[in-house]
């Protein structure tokens, strides 16, 4: 587990370095014929709408997926109804 750990960590690592080296020391350096900085920029706002995308479609799911709640009208019927059943105890 403490190794996934320093794995995690290294990578982030580089990841940084890489980032920073790209769009600030070296930003016109070509990869696939593109400057480096614009494509570090694509890619990184790929990846937050992706993961934006990604929650609200969970969210989406989500929602559609469960079961349909109690209107406000049920639950008030419901709790005048169980305080009625607790006053006739007394």
């Amino acid at each position: 587990m403490r190794a996934k750990g320093v794995i995690l960590l290294v990578l982030a690592i580089v990841l940084i370095i890489v980032y920073a080296y790209g769009l600030f020391i070296n930003p016109s350096m070509k990869v696939f014929g593109i400057e480096i900085a614009l494509l570090l920029t694509r890619i990184a706002v790929f990846i937050f709408i992706l993961i934006v995308s990604i929650v609200l479609g969970y969210i989406g799911y989500l929602w559609s997926s469960r079961e349909s709640t109690k209107s406000l009208e049920e639950y008030v019927s419901e709790y005048r109804r169980e305080s009625s059943i607790i006053e006739e105890r007394e």
